[in-house]
C-alpha cells in the first residue's frame, strides 16, 4: 500500500517520500492493528503533513471516511488545497465557514475546523487531527472529540509536554482507550535516516494568552473605560499586551497622575500569578529543553520583563542570567564569555544585547515581543543566524500573529479602495484589499493595522481586526474565493482575489486625514499595504 500511495505522491505532488516518513508511516499503520488512539509528535519542518495524509489514505482503504480537523481555517484552506484535494481530488472537501455540503456528499475525505464538524455530524469513523495538543486540556477541543466518539483518531502535533500527555479526557479512553504515544525528534529521525538532513532554522508560534483579569483590564483600556492622558492610556495599552503585567505596572504606578487609579488595575497589579508572557515562556521551556539547545537566547525589550523571566528560567534548574544597560561592559564581555564556555545556559536580553553580542553558538531564539524597527527585528535574528555551529536553529516566538514566510515569492497585499465616517458606536472603516503576489498555496495575511496622522496613531492587532470587523463581502469577478478575518492572522486574502472589509473601531476618529498600513509578518515593510482615509 506505501508503493501505491508513493507513485501517487510522485504523480501528483512532483516529489519523493522521504525513508523515514516511509518507516513513521508504516510503524503508525502497524500500530492501528491494535490501538485505536495514536497521538505522533514531529518537529516542525520534518514532513508530517504528507504522513497525515498516508495515514487518511490507509483508513479509506480499510473502508472509513476520513475527518481532518485543523485549528483555524487558514490551516484548513491551506493544506487542503496544497494537499489534500491535489491526492484525493474529487472525493474530497474542505467546510471550515459552519457549510454542510461535503459533509452532505458524502466526501471521504473532509478537511474541517471542530466548530463546523460538530455542527455538521453526530459522529465521525476516523479524526485525523493536526495540532493535536489543543486536545489535551482545551474543554472545546475535548467536548468535540468526545461528541463525534470516532473509530480512529490519529494526532499529529510538533511536540506534546510531557505534562499534557496526562490531560487526556477520560471519555475519550472510554471510547478509544489509551493514546498511544509516538515521538521522533531530530535525533530519532536521524536515526531513522542517515540521510535526513536537519532544518537550518525553524519557525515555532507560541501563544501568549490573557487570563480574566488581564482580558478585563486590556478592555477596559481598548473601550476607554479608564481616564487619563490620550497617549498615556494608549501606552499602558500597548505595554500589558506587548510586555506583560510586570512591565505594565511599573509603567502605571510611574505615570499615576497621569492615568486615574483604578481599582481592577490595583487588583492586576496585586496579583501574583506571572504575567501572561511569561507563562508563555514556560510553555516554550517546557517543549524545547534548555538542556538540548543551551546556550539560549531570550528577547524582551523591558527590564522588568527580562527579571521576571529569570525567576521562571531559574526554575528549570538552569543557569540563567540577565543582560541589560545596568551592566558594565566588563560585565557583559564577561557573561557572553561565561555563556561561551558553558557557564551560563540562558541569556536573557534587552535592547542592548541586540547588537554587539555574539554567541555564534546559540541555536534557540525566543523573542517575547517583536521591535518595531525592521532592523532591531533582523539584528535579534542575527543572534541565532550568523556563525552556525550545528547547522540547526529554533525560532520560538510568543504571541506572534501570522506565519513567517519561508517561499520563493512573497505575498503582497494591496488596498484597491478606502473609506471612513462616523457612526454611532466609532467609526467605520472600509478597505477593498487584494493578494497581488505569493505562492499560491497560502493566502497573504494581514496581522495588524496601523491608523496614523502626524500626532496620533492606533495599531490593532489580529484579534481586534477580527473582532472589530463586521463584514466581508467578495468582489463579484472572484465570489468563488473566500477571503475571511481570524483571530490568529487578521486579514487573509487569496492569491489574486479581492474583498471589501467593512470595520467599526469603538473609537470616533477626529476630522483628519490618517494613514493606514496594513502590516504582513517578515517581510519589507516597503511591501505593506498603505492608503490614506479621510474623516469628515
Amino acid at each position: 500500500m506505501l508503493e501505491e500511495f508513493e507513485e501517487i505522491v510522485r504523480k501528483k505532488l512532483g516529489f519523493e517520500i522521504y525513508a523515514y516518513q516511509k518507516s513513521i508511516s508504516q510503524e503508525i499503520m502497524k500500530s492501528l492493528d491494535t490501538n485505536r488512539f495514536v497521538v505522533v509528535s514531529m518537529p516542525t519542518g520534518s514532513g508530517k503533513t504528507l504522513i497525515e495524509v498516508f495515514i487518511a489514505y490507509y483508513l479509506i482503504k480499510k473502508g472509513h471516511n476520513v475527518i481532518i480537523l485543523e485549528p483555524t481555517r487558514l490551516l484548513c484552506d491551506q493544506m487542503y488545497h496544497r494537499f489534500w484535494k491535489r491526492i484525493f481530488e474529487s472525493d474530497s472537501g474542505v467546510e471550515y465557514e459552519g457549510d454542510c455540503k461535503s459533509f452532505e456528499e458524502g466526501k471521504r475525505v473532509i478537511v474541517s475546523t471542530p466548530f463546523t464538524t460538530s455542527k455538521c455530524i453526530g459522529n465521525a469513523e476516523a479524526l485525523i487531527v493536526d495540532e493535536v495538543h489543543h486536545a489535551f486540556g482545551d474543554i472545546r477541543y475535548e467536548q468535540t472529540l468526545a461528541d463525534l466518539e470516532p473509530k480512529y483518531l490519529v494526532g499529529f502535533t510538533a511536540l506534546l509536554p510531557s505534562y499534557k500527555k496526562y490531560m487526556v479526557d477520560p471519555r475519550l479512553v472510554e471510547n478509544l482507550g489509551n493514546p498511544l504515544f509516538l515521538t521522533y525528534d531530530f535525533k530519532a529521525l536521524s536515526g531513522i535516516d542517515p540521510t535526513f538532513k536537519l532544518p537550518k532554522a525553524i519557525a515555532d508560534i507560541f501563544d501568549a494568552e490573557f487570563n480574566s483579569l488581564e482580558d478585563n483590564v486590556y478592555e477596559n483600556f481598548f473601550r476607554g473605560k479608564i481616564n487619563g492622558d490620550k497617549n498615556t492610556l494608549k501606552f499602558l495599552e500597548i505595554t500589558l499586551y506587548t510586555y506583560g503585567k510586570e512591565a505594565f505596572c511599573e509603567s502605571y504606578n510611574r505615570l499615576l497622575g497621569k492615568v486615574e487609579e483604578t481599582p481592577i488595575i490595583e487588583t492586576l497589579c496585586e496579583q501574583r500569578e506571572l504575567s501572561h508572557k511569561t507563562r508563555a515562556l514556560k510553555d516554550v521551556l517546557n517543549i524545547y529543553k534548555v538542556e538540548e539547545f543551551k546556550p539560549v537566547l531570550i528577547f524582551t525589550s523591558r527590564k522588568s520583563t527580562a527579571y521576571e523571566f529569570e525567576k521562571v528560567v531559574s526554575s528549570f534548574n538552569v543557569k540563567a542570567k540577565v543582560l541589560t544597560g545596568d551592566l558594565s561592559r566588563y560585565e557583559r564581555l564577561k557573561l557572553v564569555q561565561d555563556a561561551r564556555k558553558g557557564n551560563v545556559d540562558v541569556i536573557i536580553s534587552t535592547l542592548v544585547g541586540e547588537e554587539g553580542i555574539d554567541i555564534p553558538e546559540a541555536k534557540l531564539l525566543i523573542m517575547t515581543d517583536v521591535p518595531q524597527s525592521p532592523l532591531r527585528f533582523y539584528q535579534r535574528l542575527g543572534r541565532l543566524i550568523r556563525g552556525w555551529i550545528l547547522g540547526t536553529g529554533q525560532w520560538a516566538y510568543g504571541n506572534v500573529v501570522g506565519p513567517l514566510v519561508n517561499n520563493s515569492k512573497l505575498p503582497k497585499l494591496e488596498i484597491t479602495y478606502a473609506n471612513a465616517f462616523p457612526v454611532s458606536n466609532g467609526t467605520k472603516i472600509i478597505l477593498n484589499i487584494t493578494d497581488v503576489d505569493g505562492p499560491d498555496a497560502y493566502p497573504a495575511s494581514g496581522t495588524m493595522m496601523m491608523i496614523s496622522n502626524s500626532t496620533w496613531s492606533l495599531t490593532l492587532n489580529s484579534t481586534e481586526i477580527a473582532k472589530y470587523t463586521v463584514n466581508v463581502i467578495q468582489a463579484p469577478w472572484n465570489a468563488n474565493k473566500k477571503d475571511y478575518v481570524n483571530y490568529y492572522s487578521g486579514f487573509v486574502v487569496i492569491l489574486g482575489s479581492e474583498a471589501q472589509f467593512q470595520l467599526i473601531i469603538p473609537i470616533h476618529l477626529s476630522p483628519g486625514t490618517y494613514k493606514i498600513t496594513i502590516v504582513t509578518p517578515a517581510i519589507n515593510p516597503n511591501r505593506w499595504a498603505t492608503t490614506t482615509i479621510t474623516v469628515s
